[in-house]
């Protein structure tokens, strides 16, 4: 099941006809690939809300939205010191991790180091079979429509003093513990963002078990 924001609101997508039907959702839409499907999208992203949509063709369904939607990929990363705190930003009123938009020529990995360096002016490093999870979410840019996919990766530091990019708008870069991060998370940050933050909790508790 894929996951799109659309500001605070969430597009679930599925394959699943077992999940589209037993699933509890306010609205359904079945992805049929003619223009009445579009209309009503478009009227659901006008008018923001949560949605379960079936997809029965992925591969036609990504092929129509990005004929509509500009594609961009992002990489970043959650880092952690060696004391086990997490480095969260203050960016644009709201708690976030850093990331941003791939540069030409990079891998994902490359474009997620590079783009923490740049925010906080630590330099991560990847672990081998590092957590990964790529989160995605509508927007509208100088009038163009954006699906952005942003790629992110459980990331390692040792230099630990931080200097956040104030020109990317980053007010603050804190070293926090866990149980911190998610009181801000939870209380002030993007739905997105609290999708991905509760996605690694979620996957760090299965390997305890």
């Amino acid at each position: 099941m894929y996951k799109v924001f659309n500001k605070d609101y969430v597009f679930q997508l599925t394959e699943n006809p077992i999940i589209f039907n037993e699933t509890q959702f306010i609205d359904k839409l079945v992805f049929t690939a003619d223009q009445q499907f579009w209309n009503t999208w478009k009227s659901i992203l006008n008018k923001p809300r949560n949605v379960l949509v079936f997809v029965p063709d992925f591969s036609t369904f990504w092929t129509q939205i990005f004929k509509e939607y500009k594609e961009i990929t992002a990489g970043g990363g959650l880092v952690f010191n060696e004391n086990q705190e997490l480095l969260i930003i203050f960016r644009r009123g709201a708690w976030d991790f850093p990331k941003g938009k791939a540069d030409k020529g990079e891998t994902i990995e490359q474009t997620a180091v590079r783009e923490v360096e740049e925010e906080c002016g630590v330099l991560p490093t990847i672990p081998e079979n590092a957590w990964r999870k790529d989160t995605f979410h509508f927007y509208t840019e100088k009038q163009k429509k954006v699906l952005k996919r942003s790629v992110w990766f459980e990331m390692n530091a040792t230099k630990t003093k931080l200097t956040p990019q104030l020109d990317e708008d980053i007010e603050k870069a804190e070293w926090v513990s866990i149980e911190e991060a998610q009181k801000r998370i939870t209380n002030n940050s993007f739905a997105s963002i609290q999708h991905l933050f509760n996605a690694y909790t979620a996957s760090k508790q299965t390997q305890e078990i």
